[in-house]
């Protein structure tokens, strides 16, 4: 189970991905966005809230 700071659960997690992840503030929003690639190479944007 994936946990936050405060080693509360995170919901919804884990999420799919068939790749190395890639943790940034992607759109500059300064929150951080998850992005990895699925099993076609698509890429996938998780943003966490």
């Amino acid at each position: 189970m994936t946990k936050d700071s405060q080693a509360r659960p995170i919901q919804s997690f884990p999420v799919f991905g068939n790749s190395t992840i890639d943790l940034a503030d992607i759109d500059n929003d300064s929150k951080l966005e998850l992005t990895v690639k699925d099993q076609d190479n698509s890429l996938i944007v998780y943003k966490i809230n």
